[in-house]
């Protein structure tokens, strides 16, 4: 009795654990790296920019912006004022940002520009270059001390 009682218990288990083993491996999403933005400038193009960059990092799930209660991994500097022109009716804005890591070593810079009527592109394009420069940065380049 106890050994038909073991063996339907064995044969349950391995119809559920074999469909586990033989699916194929999932990614185990890595720990998020958090990362603080940077602004020197003060003018209104420039605090607009930044805050459009904090916008976009807010709302990134494998970067977030640092938190009161988190440590940032990364830096992404928004270099002094940026700079623009007016198009016509419209202003467009030209920016500069080098990613860091928290101990101040450069990964990379990038230079940008998006329309001031759309400054969120701002914010998104900074995000998406700053994932593509973090994604192919050299492992050694972004461990913390």
């Amino acid at each position: 009795m106890r050994s038909a009682k073991f063996l339907v218990f064995l044969l349950t288990f391995l119809q559920l654990v074999i469909p586990i083993l033989l699916s194929p491996q999932q990614s185990i999403p890595k720990r998020a790296k958090h990362v603080q933005v940077w602004c020197d400038g003060d003018d209104g193009y420039t605090l607009r920019v930044c805050e459009a960059t904090e916008r976009a990092f807010n709302n990134a799930k494998n970067l977030p912006l640092q938190s009161a209660d988190q440590h940032a991994t990364y830096k992404v500097a928004i270099a002094s004022n940026v700079h623009w022109e007016r198009v016509q009716e419209q202003v467009r804005i030209f920016y500069s940002v080098e990613i860091l890591t928290i101990h101040d070593k450069k990964l990379g810079g990038f230079e940008g520009i998006c329309w001031e009527s759309e400054i969120q592109n701002c914010g998104d394009q900074i995000l998406e270059i700053t994932r593509k420069i973090l994604s192919s940065a050299p492992v050694s380049a972004t461990k913390t001390r």
